[in-house]
């Protein structure tokens, strides 16, 4: 079940990914993959440490929303796409740009998730 839960968290993530990167025009910065990355990196640490505390989620849901939705609407492969673009348009400065912004900004939105979900369980005392 916790496999069914996992594929269906997916379907919703991964559609969800396409249907931003659809919605919004592409530039010659991929900023939709940078926008949905970065906003994975804030909501999987908050997910995981507040919201599914405070509602009491079963671990196989937990599981479903991190893993599932969370991890296939952000993606590795669209940083690597991303990357081989910027690299075959001789983009060099924006493709370190690109993965600065990724790395560090979304090692600092994943320790702003977890401060913020700490502090809302401390504040709530969950």
């Amino acid at each position: 079940m916790e496999t069914i839960l996992v594929l269906l968290g997916g379907i919703v993530g991964g559609g969800l990914r396409i249907g931003l990167t659809d919605f919004l025009p592409t530039v010659t910065f991929p900023y939709v993959t940078l926008l949905i990355n970065l906003s994975g990196a804030l909501l999987l640490p908050f997910w995981n440490n507040y919201w599914a505390i405070k509602t009491h989620c079963t671990p196989k849901l937990r599981k479903a929303v991190g893993v599932g939705l969370i991890g296939s609407f952000t993606t590795f492969s669209g940083i690597t796409l991303d990357v081989g673009h910027l690299l075959l348009h001789h983009a060099l400065s924006l493709l370190v740009l690109y993965l600065l912004i990724t790395m560090v900004g979304g090692l600092i939105l994943a320790i702003l998730g977890d401060q913020w979900s700490n502090a809302l369980r401390e504040k709530e005392g969950i």
